[in-house]
């Protein structure tokens, strides 16, 4: 036990045996007076020492003095019951034993016994209301600032709790139901002032007492709160000058660090009003816990969230690999600081290179590999297709191969919703990795678990990032289309699903060769989002920011798709997870097509890689814009086999 430890309980025991004693003391002069007392006290503080040993003894057998008094509560007030009711007893009956009671009268030992209990509990009680700022709470708090909870939770009773400390820097003046029904009651000695509907009109009585509020802060749960409210708060926010944030659940935190709810801005993910997943953390935990992981991509918007979520699972060893070096450096900082006595091993390592990643793969021999590197933004896989093959299709076959090689238990990989009836390249692509990872599933010891999702809020490129910097910039916020729909998710819930569906997927013997996809809810349109990010931002739009609409770019869809209509969808055991039953292909077509593909890409013939990739992705029909690259690529390499020929001919001559 530490010493300071030893030294508080030792301290704790000295004062429950002086207030043992002193309660005897108070008691007898309470009974026969103190002048008599005085005249008996020879007599009498033997047995004041002996129920200040009691009361000692019996706190040590309750526990009475582990307790931390800061943290005083009916527990602590249990164990001084127990302890005192027990040392009267045995008081009593050893001083029967002893003298027959000739010295004590009968009413002391009941009066010792209130005495008691009131001396041990009043000193613990006055403690914890001295650290809880509740014993001088009659001055005035005029250095907090004041805050508005919206929302009578039991987040809110938590954060109260939490914030009845000397160093919380806010003075909850109030408190918003979410309804009406609990109006004019209070929480923690904090009234409810009123309902969603008063929250302009308290906001404008705290201006009048001289005390506006300086933070509106949301105390529920996105669900409990529609886009709407968000926007209608966010206004009032804006209109009387306050800060608009909201309670969090803490994120990890380093070894020591107090645990508490973490106050942030409110986000557009709160808007989406997405329902809390409830994890399987022992089948997560038996997933990963004590084997050895890979991600690739791992300093990317997703790989980096699943390299957090990894390393909470307390891995054997974790493996990172990217291709960018400050990406890299970053995650790998991160976990180190976050997990210190986690064994973390970053690589600079590029998928294409087949002999990098099979050396690197072999080297770090993986229980579970978990493939995020890829190449995601539509328009610039559309603009160098091969690029895009190199990276999602040549570079997932030499990851899934390096997987086998090795001997790994089994590989997670991402998709995307772009990868269903494709209509972009980047969309073919990864179609195509899903295909080859489905075929080996079915034939290889390694099990391959494709888990494929929508748009992830936040990301980089993503629409968020986009808008919020056109905001600040006074705008315009340029959308491709009125009715663009998107599937939306939060970072942290796409990570959690895709490494859920992968233990899932690990011990279910009848999914090989299926694909995961997460429930993502209902579509969103891109322009209802831009128009509440701007009323998020406390401004109007069409007003303070305009919208303009610029037209579908080369390979977009209006709508995504989760799944073909041809793919049977079933629920699967984990609630947000889904199972689909893809077409599959032969894995010697897809090696010979993929092969083909490596050797357009490394010959530079654009027009060779997208002919090979419609071939194998029957369902994809290319852009105009990807032909005509194809075909420009094309013809540019007959000009230059035939510079090369005539070059050849001039030499030979001469």
């Amino acid at each position: 036990m530490h010493f300071r430890t030893i030294w508080k309980r030792a301290l704790a025991t000295a004062h429950d045996f002086t207030m043992g004693g002193g309660a005897l003391m108070i008691a007898l002069a309470l009974r026969v007076g103190t002048d008599d007392l005085w005249l008996r006290f020879s007599t009498i503080w033997p047995a004041a020492l002996l129920f200040a040993a009691l009361i000692s003894v019996c706190g040590f057998a309750f526990g009475l003095n582990g307790g931390i008094w800061r943290y005083a509560s009916l527990s602590d007030v249990s164990a001084i019951f127990k302890t005192v009711t027990l040392a009267v007893l045995l008081f009593v009956l050893i001083q029967f034993l002893t003298s027959r009671l000739v010295d004590l009268p009968r009413s002391a030992p009941l009066i010792a016994w209130f005495v008691a209990i009131v001396l041990l509990a009043g000193p613990r009680l006055a403690y914890r209301l001295q650290k809880s700022r509740r014993l001088f709470s009659f001055f005035p708090r005029t250095a907090k600032k004041p805050l508005l909870l919206i929302g009578a939770t039991d987040q809110a009773e938590r954060f109260l709790r939490e914030n009845e400390t000397s160093k919380s820097e806010y003075d909850v003046v109030g408190i918003i139901d979410l309804a009406d029904r609990s109006v004019g009651r209070e929480i923690r000695g904090v009234s409810i002032v009123g309902s969603l509907e008063d929250v302009r009109a308290v906001m404008t009585r705290a201006e009048a007492r001289d005390r506006p509020v300086d933070t509106i802060l949301v105390a529920a749960l996105s669900t409990q709160l529609s886009a709407d409210v968000y926007v209608e708060l966010a206004q009032v926010a804006k209109e009387h000058d306050a800060k608009f944030m909201r309670l969090y659940e803490p994120t990890k935190r380093l070894a020591g660090e107090e645990n508490r709810l973490e106050i942030k801005r409110v986000a557009v993910d709160d808007l989406l009003g997405r329902r809390q997943i409830e994890l399987d953390r022992t089948r997560l935990e038996g997933f990963l816990g004590g084997r050895r992981v890979l991600v690739t991509g791992a300093g990317g918007s997703i790989g980096s969230e699943l390299s957090r979520q990894i390393a909470e699972q307390r891995p054997a060893q974790l493996w990172l690999l990217d291709i960018s070096e400050f990406l890299l450096h970053e995650i790998e900082m991160d976990l180190r600081r976050r997990h210190p006595d986690l064994d973390i091993r970053g690589r600079i390592a590029n998928v294409r290179e087949r002999a990098q990643i099979f050396r690197l793969v072999e080297e770090a021999k993986p229980d579970v590999v978990v493939h995020a590197a890829a190449l995601k933004h539509v328009p610039i896989v559309e603009a160098q297709p091969l690029e895009g093959l190199a990276t999602n299709a040549v570079g997932t076959r030499n990851v899934v191969d390096a997987a086998v090689a090795s001997g790994a238990e089994v590989m997670v990989m991402i998709s995307t919703d772009k990868a269903v009836r494709p209509s972009c390249f980047m969309g073919a692509t990864k179609r195509l990795a899903e295909m080859y990872a489905q075929a080996l599933d079915l034939e290889s010891q390694t099990r391959f678990v494709t888990v494929r999702f929508g748009n992830v809020l936040g990301s980089n490129g993503s629409v968020v990032p986009i808008f919020q910097r056109q905001i600040e910039k006074g705008g315009p916020i340029t959308v491709t289309h009125p009715d663009m729909e998107r599937y939306f998710m939060t970072i942290a819930e796409a990570s959690q699903l895709v490494l859920q569906a992968g233990a899932l997927g690990e011990k279910d013997p009848l999914s090989r060769g299926k694909i995961y996809v997460l429930d993502m809810g209902q579509p969103v349109k891109i322009a209802d989002l831009a128009r509440q990010m701007i009323q998020l931002s406390g401004l109007v739009p069409d007003v303070d920011v305009k919208i303009e609409f610029v037209g579908l770019r080369p390979g977009e869809k209006l709508t995504e798709e989760l799944f073909d209509s041809g793919e049977t969808l079933q629920q699967s055991f984990t609630p947000g997870i889904f199972v689909a039953s893809p077409r599959g292909a032969d894995l010697n077509q897809l090696r010979s097509a993929l092969a083909k593909i490596n050797a357009a890409n490394e010959a530079g013939d654009v027009g060779a890689g997208v002919r090979e990739l419609i071939s194998a992705v029957g369902e994809y029909v290319p852009d105009q814009s990807v032909r005509a690259l194809a075909e420009q690529a094309s013809a540019r390499a007959d000009n230059i086999v035939t510079l090369t020929k005539g070059a050849d001919a001039f030499l030979s001559k001469n």
